[in-house]
């Protein structure tokens, strides 16, 4: 009678959900720790994925992590897809979802010309 009540997918996404969240607002740097490795050796998104699936934890990032905000880095502010592409266990499903969410900026990149800067 003394049964644990084992968590559903959907309440172990919400803690996903709600820690991604308190962690970016603490480390947007890290984009709250994404690419920070768990005890086997995959990084905590990549996890997430292999758990809930792509969809899901896209879904996550997008609640989480804002888009078209600049996010200080290494001393200057980038973009969230530059910010994950400078980690070193990056993922590139995360990049390109990123990237795709936030084209405007990339497409101000490469319309600019030499005399702007």
């Amino acid at each position: 009678e003394n049964a644990v009540r084992q968590k559903t997918e959907e309440e172990k996404l919400m803690e996903f959900k709600d820690e991604l969240a308190a962690n970016f607002n603490l480390s947007p740097e890290t984009l709250g720790g994404l690419f920070e490795e768990t005890n086997c050796e995959d990084t905590r998104v990549e996890n997430a994925i292999l758990t809930f699936g792509s969809v899901s934890v896209f879904a996550v990032i997008d609640d989480c992590i804002p888009s078209n905000e600049p996010i200080l880095c290494k001393g200057i502010f980038l973009q969230p897809y530059l910010v994950a592409a400078s980690h070193k266990k990056t993922s590139v499903d995360v990049i390109y979802h990123l990237l795709r969410r936030d084209i405007s900026s990339l497409l101000e990149i490469t319309t600019k010309s030499p005399s702007d800067s």
